[in-house]
C-alpha cells in the first residue's frame, strides 16, 4: 500500500513541477554516422564495390530555444550535423595500356563523404516529471537543413602506393553534385536532472534520418543517418531577461 501510495504521488508530480515559459537549450554530442544508398538501376539495390557503406564517429551540436506549456515543449533553433559515409571496394585498373601492358592492377579503394549541414529544426516533446527532481522527455520534430560543405577522400592502395586525393566543396560547386536543401527527421529522448527552478542538466540519446535524398541527378540516392548521444542544460528565461532581449 505504500509504494502504491508513492507511485501516485510521483504520477501527480507529472504536472505540478511544469512550468510555463521560454527557455534556451545548448547541446553537443558525439555518435555514428552513415548512409542508406541505392541507385536507379539493378531494382534500387546498391551493387557499387565488394562492401556495403559504412559509417565513422561523429558530433554534432544544437542551439535551441523553445516555449514550455504545462508538460509540453515546443522548440526550435539551429543544429549543426556532420554526417556522411565510408565505402570500400575493389576494382581493377588497366594503367600501362599505353605503353601495351594489358595486366590489370588490383587496387583497394576507400572513399570517404562527409556532409556538413545546418538545420532550422521544429520539434514537440512532452515532460514526464518523476520523483522530486528527475524527469523524462520523449521529443520528435522535423527539419530543414542547408547542406553548405562537403569533403570527399579517395584512397586507391594497388599494393606498393597509397594514392590520395582530397575535395572541399562549397556553394555553387557542391550544387551541381548535391542538393543543398534536405528533409530530416528527429527523434530523442532526454533524462533531465532539476538542478534548481531555472536550469536543469540533461542527457540522452538521439538518432537523426534524412528524408530526402541529398544527391541529385544520375547520382545514386543517399540518404544520411546519425545515432549519437546528446548532452547539454536547459536554462529557464525570466520576464526580466525576456525584457531586456526585446530592447
Amino acid at each position: 500500500m505504500r509504494q502504491f501510495l508513492v507511485g501516485l504521488l510521483c504520477l501527480g508530480s507529472v504536472t505540478s513541477f511544469a512550468q510555463n515559459g521560454f527557455y534556451l537549450q545548448p547541446e553537443s554530442g558525439l555518435g555514428f554516422t552513415d548512409a542508406q544508398l541505392k541507385t536507379k538501376f539493378d531494382n534500387g539495390k546498391w551493387t557499387y564495390g565488394t562492401d556495403k557503406p559504412k559509417g565513422f564517429s561523429t558530433y554534432s551540436g544544437r542551439n535551441g530555444i523553445g516555449y514550455q506549456f504545462n508538460n509540453w515543449q515546443f522548440s526550435t533553433g539551429i543544429d549543426f550535423m556532420r554526417t556522411g559515409y565510408s565505402l570500400n571496394y575493389d576494382r581493377y585498373y588497366y594503367w600501362d595500356l599505353y605503353i601495351g601492358n594489358n595486366e590489370p592492377t588490383l587496387l583497394h579503394i576507400k572513399d570517404t563523404k562527409v556532409d556538413y549541414t545546418i538545420a532550422l529544426p521544429l520539434k514537440v516533446g512532452y515532460q514526464i516529471n518523476c520523483c522530486k527532481q528527475f524527469f523524462v522527455t520523449p521529443i520528435a520534430g522535423i527539419g530543414i537543413g542547408y547542406n553548405y560543405s562537403e569533403r570527399y577522400r579517395n584512397d586507391e592502395n594497388d599494393g606498393l602506393n597509397v594514392y590520395t586525393r582530397n575535395h572541399l566543396l562549397q556553394g555553387p560547386d557542391l550544387g551541381k553534385y548535391d542538393n543543398l536543401l534536405s528533409l530530416w527527421g528527429n527523434a530523442a529522448v532526454r533524462l533531465g536532472y532539476k538542478v534548481n527552478s531555472r536550469l536543469s542538466v540533461i542527457a540522452g540519446p538521439e538518432v537523426q534520418y534524412m528524408l530526402t535524398s541529398i544527391t541529385n541527378g544520375d547520382y545514386p540516392s543517399q540518404k544520411n543517418y546519425c545515432y549519437s548521444f546528446n548532452a547539454g542544460i536547459t536554462w529557464k528565461l525570466t520576464k526580466k531577461q525576456l525584457a531586456k532581449a526585446k530592447e
